[in-house]
């Protein structure tokens, strides 16, 4: 459960499930099956994440919080869970974090560290012992420009 009581691991593991593993695709017969292959899976994934975009979109407005804080802190915790999920997954990052918590977390078994909003969002623990790596999470809108 998030802060706002919802179940955000559920959903999101439900829609994210329909993203194809990179090591999940089957290998091409021929180079032109391999381009035609590659280019599907990349089509697919690419409808599977918008969607899951947009589910997320459509989850933070539930209760009519269309505008303001509410609306922003929702849409952002879940794209927040979206983001841990996939580095707690995608093979390169899964080898390289040991661990990936909200920096709330993180900061309660840090005492040293403020447990206030300082801009991180996410804490990885490198899988190497040698440390963190401070992540901030922004869920822009699909026409939005990021320079």
């Amino acid at each position: 459960m998030n802060n706002n009581g919802l179940d955000d691991n559920v959903e999101l593991q439900e829609i994210g499930a329909q993203i194809t593993p990179v090591d999940n695709i089957a290998m091409p017969s021929t180079p032109a099956q391999a381009v035609e292959d590659d280019s599907s899976a990349i089509e697919a994934n690419a409808r599977a994440l918008d969607e899951l975009l947009d589910a997320i979109e459509a989850a933070a407005s539930v209760g009519g919080a269309l505008h303001g804080g509410v609306y922003q802190r929702n849409k952002g915790t879940r794209f927040e869970t979206l983001t841990r999920i996939y580095f707690q997954n995608e093979p390169t990052y899964k080898d390289l974090f040991s661990k990936v918590e909200t920096y709330t977390d993180w900061a309660k078994e840090h005492p040293n560290f403020s447990a206030g909003d300082t801009g991180i969002d996410l804490v990885a623990t490198l899988a190497d012992g040698t440390g963190y790596a401070a992540i901030q999470c922004k869920f822009y809108g699909k026409k939005a420009k990021v320079a």
